[in-house]
């Protein structure tokens, strides 16, 4: 499904300072895998996400998706395939607050065109997480731990092949945390691809895979 061939990625803050992210990595995750993604801060786990994400470019290497070559394309096709095959949860929840619930889940619908069943995409997703009575709150108005639901709604609405969760239980107490695996896990368990970064072990040995890397490299890939 998604296959990473010597990618490499840095980033240039000026001519004299470049900061090397990712350096030749390689690894090919298979449909329907949950992954977690680990390392101390600063090891490229953010930049690697980015990049399955299409969210940056890279220097080097080849990114494929299903065999189509990710890494060839312009930036209008990145964005039409971040929106109909990547589903993106990030730390800080990234919600309008001044939005309801409803309308911050139905954010990534008003970007495709032809979409007849808004609404019922939306109620579909807010009760795969539980917050559907949530729907007219807004988004200031929620616990951490519900904006979360509201943010992983908002990729499900998509129905995307993949979720990338970037540190998604980061912001939240040890319970909450739980919580947010448990429908990730039960997500796996229904077919979808799940990617986690993050530095939280407990989160880790949720999943059933555990890729460590360090200094922009791969130092090791464990199914457990």
């Amino acid at each position: 499904m998604i296959e990473l061939k010597d990618i490499s990625k840095s980033y240039n803050y000026n001519k004299s300072n470049e900061t090397v992210a990712l350096h030749s990595v390689n690894l090919k995750i298979d449909k329907g895998e949950m992954v977690a993604v680990v390392g101390p801060s600063g090891a490229g786990k953010s930049t690697l996400l980015h990049v399955i994400g299409a969210l940056c470019t890279i220097q080097s290497g080849s990114y494929t998706f299903d065999g189509e070559d990710v890494s060839a394309m312009s930036e209008n096709k990145r964005s039409r395939f971040r929106n109909e095959k990547i589903g993106i949860v990030m730390q800080n929840f990234a919600l309008v607050e001044e939005y309801t619930v409803a309308d911050n889940v139905a954010i990534p619908l008003y970007f495709r065109k032809g979409v007849k069943n808004r609404r019922q995409l939306v109620a579909d997703a807010m009760q795969k997480t539980g917050i559907y009575d949530l729907k007219n709150k807004y988004a200031y108005q929620l616990s951490g731990g519900e904006k979360q639901r509201c943010a992983i709604s908002r990729c499900l609405c998509q129905n995307p092949q993949v979720i990338l969760a970037d540190e998604p239980t980061g912001q939240l107490d040890s319970a909450n945390a739980a919580n947010i695996m448990d429908i990730f896990e039960r997500l796996n368990n229904e077919g979808m691809t799940v990617i986690v970064v993050t530095h939280d072990e407990n989160v880790a040995n949720r999943c059933k895979r555990i890729v460590h890397i360090k200094d922009g490299q791969v130092l090791s890939d464990v199914v457990r």
